[in-house]
Parts: C-alpha cells; sequence; structure tokens
C-alpha cells in the first residue's frame, strides 16, 4: 500500500482534454511515494502530501513563484496564463490571470504580496492585482521580446524588465511611462534588484552580469566568469550575494557588497544542465540563505549548500526539462515547474531524521559483514528519498575476508525514483533473508519492496566461481615454478631423487 497523506486526495481517471477552459483543466494530486511510511516518519511541512503534483497549464511552464506570506503560489506559462495555487489543502486553482498574447516567460510578487509583476515575449511587462485578478499596469514600451522582470524588496514600487532590443528598463509603479532605460550592446535576458534598490543587475548574451547605479545611470560594477548566455539570477535574503544561473551549465555567487575583495566570485555549483532548447533556466535561494537551488534540462531539481557548493539534493519527477526552482519562504518546501506542463510542490526531509537513516545505513552495514558469504546476488531497493547526503555510502567500500560491499547509487529513469543496490557476498540462505531484512530497515521498507534479479546473481555466482578457479590454478602454478629444489623434489610426480617419474603410455 503507497505512502499517502490522510488528507484528501483528488485523481481523475481520464486526462483534461485541450478543449475544456483552462480553469477546468487545473487539477491537484497528492503523489504518493513507493513503499510504506517508514515508522515515525516526521513531516516536515503543512503540505497535504509530501508532493503535491498540480497540473491544468496547457503548454509548459515557465515561471513559479511564492508569495510572501507563502500561502499561494503564480505559474506563467506558454498558454498566455498566470495560474494562482493555494499551497495548502487540495492546492486549488482559484484564479486565473488573462490578458497576455504570449507566453509569461516569468513573474515575481510585490513584497507586501498585493500585485503579481510578468513578463511575456508580447512585448510587454504587466501589473496584476493579487486579490481581484484585473490588470493594473501594462507597460509597453520594450521593442522586442521580454525575457525578465524583477520587482524591488524596499521602497517605491519598482519594477525591472530586459528584453531583446538590449535595453533594460526601470518602471514606477506610480509613473505612466518607463524612468530609466539602460542600453547594452546585446539581449537581456534576466535582471535582478539590489537589497536597496539602488542598483540593476542585467546578464545576458555577453556572458557577463552588470551593475548599474540608478542615480548616475552607468555601470559601477562587472561580474567575469560565465562562459555564456546568462539565464536566471537571484539575490540572497541578507543582499550580500547574487546568484546566476548561465547556459555554461554552471551556477555562480558573487559577492557585490561595496568593497568586497577583487575576485567577487564566492563558489561555483555544477550538476545542473541546459541542452538544445536554449530554455532561460532560473535560479533561487532558500529562505535562510543556507541553500540554493536551480532547474535543469535533465529533468531534475538541483539543491546546493550555498558555502561549500557540495550538492544536497537531485529530484526526480519532471518529464521534461525544470524551468525554474524556488523555496517557500517559511516552510522546507521546494516548487518546480516544467516544460511537462506541471508543478511540484514538495517537502524537504528533515536533517536529523536523514542523520538517523544513515546511522540505520551504517549498522545494516556492519550486520551485513558478519554474515555475509559466498553467494553474490544483486538486490535493488526503491529509496523513498534521493538524498546527496548518503554520498559517503556510495564511495564507501566495506572489505572483511570474503566480504565486498559497495553502495551505488545509479538511476533507472529521469522520471524514477533514486535506486540502491547493494553488492553482497554470502553463503547462506539465512544472511540472505537476515541482510534482506536489514537493507529493508535500511531503507524504511518492508522485504516486498525489494526486486531480486536470480539471473543476475545466478551469472554472478557461475564467474566468481570461474574467476576463483582460474586464480587456484595460477596461484598452483606458480608455486610449483618457483618453489626451492628440496620442496619441489617433495612434490607430486616427482622421485625421491629428483628425477621426473615416468609417464605411461
Amino acid at each position: 500500500e503507497p505512502f499517502m497523506s490522510t488528507a484528501l486526495v483528488r485523481l481523475r481517471d481520464e486526462e483534461p482534454s485541450e478543449d475544456e477552459p483552462a480553469s477546468k483543466r487545473a487539477r491537484s494530486t497528492a503523489l504518493a511515494l513507493p513503499g510504506k511510511a517508514p515508522p515515525g516518519l516526521r513531516r516536515t511541512s503543512s503540505l497535504d502530501a509530501p508532493i503535491m503534483q498540480l497540473e491544468g497549464h496547457a503548454a509548459g511552464v515557465y515561471t513559479l513563484k511564492f508569495s510572501p506570506d507563502g500561502k499561494t503560489v503564480a505559474s506563467g506559462a506558454g498558454d498566455k496564463f498566470v495560474f494562482l495555487w493555494n499551497v495548502q489543502g487540495d492546492c486549488e486553482n482559484y484564479m486565473m490571470l488573462q490578458g497576455h498574447t504570449n507566453s509569461v516567460l516569468e513573474l515575481h510578487w510585490s513584497s507586501d504580496g498585493s500585485r503579481v509583476y510578468s513578463a511575456s515575449p508580447d512585448k510587454t511587462v504587466r501589473a496584476w492585482d493579487a486579490e481581484s485578478g484585473m490588470q493594473v499596469k501594462k507597460m509597453a514600451e520594450h521593442t522586442s521580446f521580454v525575457n525578465s522582470c524583477c520587482a524591488s524588496r524596499r521602497g517605491p514600487a519598482l519594477v525591472v524588465s530586459g528584453a531583446d532590443d538590449g535595453t533594460a528598463k526601470l518602471w514606477d509603479m506610480r509613473a505612466r511611462k518607463s524612468v530609466a532605460s539602460f542600453a547594452e550592446r546585446y539581449q537581456v535576458t534576466s535582471v535582478a534588484f539590489s537589497d536597496q534598490s539602488d542598483k540593476v543587475f542585467t546578464g545576458g548574451l555577453d556572458n557577463v552580469i552588470k551593475a548599474w547605479d540608478l542615480r548616475k545611470e552607468e555601470v559601477v560594477m562587472e561580474l567575469e566568469g560565465h562562459a555564456d548566455t546568462i539565464t536566471g539570477m537571484a539575490l540572497s535574503p541578507d543582499g550580500s550575494h547574487l546568484l546566476s544561473n548561465a547556459m555554461d551549465c554552471t551556477l555562480r555567487t558573487w559577492d557585490v557588497r561595496p568593497y568586497a575583495p577583487g575576485d567577487r566570485c564566492v563558489n561555483v555549483f555544477q550538476g545542473a544542465k541546459h541542452n538544445f532548447e536554449k530554455n532561460l533556466i532560473k535560479c533561487g535561494w532558500s529562505a535562510d540563505g543556507k541553500r540554493v537551488t536551480s532547474g535543469s534540462a535533465d529533468r531534475n531539481v538541483y539543491v546546493w549548500d550555498a558555502e561549500t557548493a557540495k550538492l544536497q539534493y537531485q529530484l526526480p519527477g519532471h518529464k521534461g526539462s525544470v524551468n525554474e526552482a524556488t523555496f517557500h519562504p517559511h516552510e522546507p518546501i521546494i516548487g518546480s515547474a516544467g516544460s511537462d506542463r506541471t508543478l511540484f510542490l514538495g517537502e524537504l526531509a528533515d536533517r536529523e531524521e536523514r542523520a538517523t537513516k544513515i546511522a540505520a545505513c551504517d549498522n545494516a552495514t556492519t550486520s551485513l559483514s558478519r554474515r555475509a558469504r559466498n553467494s553474490t546476488h544483486d538486490m535493488s531497493v526503491r529509496c523513498p528519498h534521493n538524498e546527496r547526503e548518503l554520498d559517503l555510502l556510495r564511495s564507501s567500500q566495506i572489505r572483511h575476508k570474503r566480504v565486498h560491499l559497495r553502495f551505488v547509487l545509479v538511476r533507472e529513469r529521469p522520471q524514477e525514483l533514486a535506486v540502491f543496490r547493494l553488492l553482497a557476498t554470502q553463503r547462506r540462505e539465512e544472511p540472505l533473508r537476515e541482510s534482506r531484512k536489514a537493507c529493508a530497515t535500511l531503507a524504511g521498507m518492508t522485504s516486498s519492496a525489494f526486486e531480486w534479479s536470480d539471473s543476475a546473481g545466478a551469472a554472478s555466482v557461475a564467474a566468481e566461481k570461474r574467476t576463483l578457479a582460474s586464480s587456484k590454478r595460477e596461484r598452483t602454478g606458480a608455486e610449483e615454478r618457483y618453489a626451492p629444489a628440496s620442496e619441489r623434489s617433495r612434490a607430486p610426480g616427482r622421485r625421491n631423487g629428483g628425477t621426473p617419474a615416468p609417464v605411461a603410455a
């Protein structure tokens, strides 16, 4: 029986029709994880289930953002709509913002959560009232596709936008037209505000991030290091560092404080991919500034430690490129939007619980090492959490006499959960059952969750026997060739005097 929350789960047997209105296509599903819930599992968020899948967009979803209070998530897609979803309960789609005539590439909430700003290739930036869903302002001075927008954190309501016309424009919600324009040589693909809203960061096809002073209207800082187009930028919660994503398949954090050292690049994060689609994949920070996340063209969501740049999570589930990943402002929830027309809201496991699981792995490994014997079996277990902290198990090898235990993290398909393979050498069937039970405890599941490969196990046993027999023959031959003369005289097939025994015809 799959592990689900006790909340009401809405499912439809039939797929939503493309002819249905967008408001009727929208639905949410509580996803089940393989295996039963581990005893004593502690939930870490207010979601109805550990993973919620939101469906309703008729085209790829390019952006999503949580509201400042964390109760709503907004998404924009290639179907020209902006959807507003509840985060708690059934994650209902309660409002649809309609007005764009092309895809919605990026959106942001105002600092007080009263408005939503969206950018689109229809050459406009629009402001929406989050309560009524009405369009408040239409900003249409760009002459080409608008790729990005960003709202100021403090001070007056300001919005900056970047477009393919090579300009970044500053908008004041109290003025009819733009209040400033920053011209660049190439297309602008990403923009961001500084913490004090006195600078604007722009990135584009020239691979360089520029900081523009709003008073002087000139570049006061250039951040060089990326080798390809900048696709997304996000400022840290404390405003001291800027996170950037680029098509060179790296993310970087930059120290943007006024008197930082000459080399402002602090960390480089690797793992996330870009491909031929050339989507503007976006990135984000956790509320405490300790983690960073990004979507990826390989259908995974990546989460790193912001200080050490170590990969903590690689989360599968999407069936298309993940165009944006973002953190909840108050809870350990991460949201993702993909080209497969779906959104995922998932909670992250508690650190103490993961540490307990690692300790359980160590105990299971010790138990197996004591009972290991000759027969080699290949066991596959689907783990309910894809945790990068188990990298130590991935590389650890335990050898004790004839024991060879190796934990290897592999992936069968992008949409599948991680698979842990345990290769153990054993002699009797009783230790085999014990190891099966220990591994079930390790994964927090019952023994029935294991998939046994008998043919692979038999082949491994046969191969090991052949290897042992071959090595024994080689060792015996070597001992005969290099044995002392006194020992060779006593070797079988020779007489006491050392003369070879006659060979029968």
